[in-house]
């Protein structure tokens, strides 16, 4: 993970933290284009995009983050969220 990927995650983070759903959703679709493998990305994508009401995207984003962190539980309990 680049410098500056690390730096948009952490940034994404505070976004959804101070519900800013929409800018970090946007933020977070720019950085799963450019690096789809990070297991992190999509899960903030899921809980950014759950924020801002769009379940159905978030559980798609959840699912792609539990796909790649299968050990992970938190992408399911989001998309049991969503789902709700």
């Amino acid at each position: 993970m680049t410098t500056t990927t690390a730096a948009g995650l952490s940034r994404a983070a505070t976004m959804i933290d101070l519900r800013r759903y929409a800018e970090a959703a946007a933020l977070l679709a720019g950085i799963v284009a450019t690096a789809p493998d990070l297991p992190r990305a999509w899960y903030l994508l899921a809980r950014a995009q759950l924020g801002a009401g769009r379940g159905a995207d978030a559980v798609q984003a959840a699912r792609r983050a539990r796909a790649l962190s299968p050990d992970d539980d938190w992408p399911c309990r989001l998309a049991s969220t969503a789902l709700v």
